[in-house]
């Protein structure tokens, strides 16, 4: 899978809890932040538009090995990486 297609399936999973929850609390962060070689100034344009003082779970699709993806998930509510 590239990873237009995990961040997009990721971002569908988001807004469908988001939507049965009827709050904002799930965002999934696009698989290049996994690089490490991001500029400030591009995480704070991706987290601007949403609230994120709502936002319960991060998610970070991680490329790994270059055939194998992980998931990075970010529980802002217990402040813990899974």
């Amino acid at each position: 899978m590239s990873d237009e297609v995990i961040n997009f399936l990721g971002q569908k999973y988001c807004d469908k809890a988001n939507e049965e929850s009827e709050i904002y609390q799930n965002i999934v962060l696009p698989s290049y932040l996994s690089t490490g070689n991001v500029h400030k100034s591009v995480v704070e344009r991706i987290c601007h538009p949403n609230n994120m003082e709502s936002v319960v779970n991060m998610f970070l699709p991680v490329h790994m090995n270059s055939c194998h993806w992980g998931l990075a998930i970010f529980s802002i509510k217990n402040k813990s990486v899974l």
